[in-house]
């Protein structure tokens, strides 16, 4: 979870950079220097100024912490622990915008892991978001605000 990452005092701030897609853990994605950059609280169509958490061969893992440009989909969290908490990592997203993202990932998922290239795929059901995840995150949150 990125919320778990320790940064490094020497992490210096990076970017811009442009963030065009979303992973599983609603991390953008963005690339620079031939790598693939994983960034915490930064969405699709955002540009950021990010630091660096971990390095890998082919990827950087990192937190967005300055924004030139905004998402139209970002909104405050409506849960006051969501940022100390970090047990919801999409709660920064419109609701409209998480089903959109998280069908998307769906698919690529299913694609890439899968080797799945589906024929039809349903509408996605609406309805009270975010309820299960609270449910099991936010105990959670409450050891770790203790």
């Amino acid at each position: 979870m990125p919320n778990q990452f320790v940064m490094s005092e020497q992490s210096v701030l990076k970017g811009p950079l442009w963030i065009t897609d979303i992973d599983h853990d609603g991390r953008g994605i963005g690339r620079t220097d031939g790598k693939v950059v994983f960034v915490a609280d930064a969405l699709p169509g955002e540009t950021v100024w990010w630091q660096s958490i971990r390095e890998k061969k082919n990827l950087i893992e990192g937190r967005a912490r300055q924004w030139r440009d905004y998402s139209d989909v970002r909104r405050s969290p409506p849960c006051a622990y969501a940022v100390r908490c970090g047990g919801c990592q999409w709660q920064h997203i419109d609701d409209a915008a998480q089903v959109a993202f998280k069908q998307r990932v769906f698919e690529a998922q299913l694609r890439r892991i899968g080797q799945v290239w589906p024929t039809q795929i349903l509408a996605p059901i609406y309805g009270l978001l975010g309820i299960i995840v609270n449910v099991c995150a936010f105990p959670y949150a409450m050891l770790l605000l203790q």
